[in-house]
């Protein structure tokens, strides 16, 4: 008789990666091959238990240089988002930055615009005055 595994779902702050090894966790690993195992696996008949030789069987289908040339693909993944990310965020400082130049000027435009309008407004009396003072 085989040797079973009995696993259960692991515990919230079990990493799901070994971040020494840069590897799924054991914990993590044979519980996704428990449920790899009842969800029919290979064949689709869904397994009584979860057995030693199924891991073994799983490791040498599941490549670790793949596993470890996948992790690189991530990480170099991850770094571009990074890197992506930062320059967004640059991008739209230098685009807030424009809108504040762009606010600022109007803002000046419609002080002008407003002193403009008062000039106008006083020129009249002026005009007025002058008349009046003549006639």
């Amino acid at each position: 008789m085989a040797s079973t595994i009995q696993t259960d779902v692991p515990l919230v702050n079990v990493p799901f990666v070994d971040l020494r090894t840069g590897m799924v966790a054991e914990t993590w690993f044979l519980f996704l091959i428990q449920l790899w195992r009842r969800t029919g696996g290979a064949s689709g008949t869904i397994p009584e238990s979860l057995t030693i030789q199924d891991v073994l069987a799983l490791e040498t289908v599941f490549s670790l240089g793949n596993l470890s040339q996948q992790l690189q693909s991530l990480a170099l993944a991850v770094e571009q988002l990074q890197a992506d990310r930062q320059q967004d965020a640059q991008s739209v400082a230098m685009s807030l930055e424009r809108t504040q130049l762009s606010v600022q000027q109007d803002a000046q435009s419609v002080a002008l615009a407003v002193e403009q309008v008062q000039t106008l407004r006083r020129q009249p009396d002026d005009l007025g005055e002058m008349v009046m003072g003549h006639g």
